[in-house]
């Protein structure tokens, strides 16, 4: 495995381009959700973690600051490789890649159905369950 993190300036169109890619296969094609509203103006000025293996793009997530959190969200793993441990994986990269930003809490806002999975990487839950783009959501945050 290797990953791919950049920013928004050094040659981050190919980084946004690879995990656009898994955004609009994830997110619109299995998930329904709106092709509008998976490009935002946090792509641009977020980092973006491509995670490759064998030269291929298998997945990606983004840190972006949010009203003064970092959060790490557009998470996404390649169907094929699902459940095993690529997800993981990825977090531990984007979790070291913000602490070399000297970043070192993060929020995030789970799919209900992947609270376990953060939760199993140390992130706990907060607040109460609320629905974002048709689907249920819970807000959690980490202390790296």
């Amino acid at each position: 495995f290797f990953f791919q993190a950049e920013d928004g300036i050094r040659d981050a169109q190919e980084s946004r381009g690879l995990g656009d890619v898994y955004k609009r296969q994830i997110f619109h094609s299995e998930q329904g959700i709106d092709k509008s509203l998976m490009v935002d103006d946090d792509d641009q000025d977020g980092f973006h973690v491509v995670m490759f293996e064998k030269q291929q793009s298998v997945g990606s997530g983004r840190l972006v600051k949010i009203d003064g959190d970092w959060r790490i969200g557009r998470v996404c793993i390649v169907k094929s490789l699902r459940g095993k441990g690529y997800g993981k994986l990825l977090m531990e990269e984007c979790h070291r890649f913000a602490l070399e930003q000297g970043i070192k809490n993060i929020k995030i806002e789970s799919q209900r159905p992947q609270q376990k999975f953060y939760e199993k990487l140390g992130y706990e839950a907060y607040g109460d369950v609320f629905v974002k783009v048709g689907i249920e959501h819970i807000k959690m945050e980490i202390s790296l």
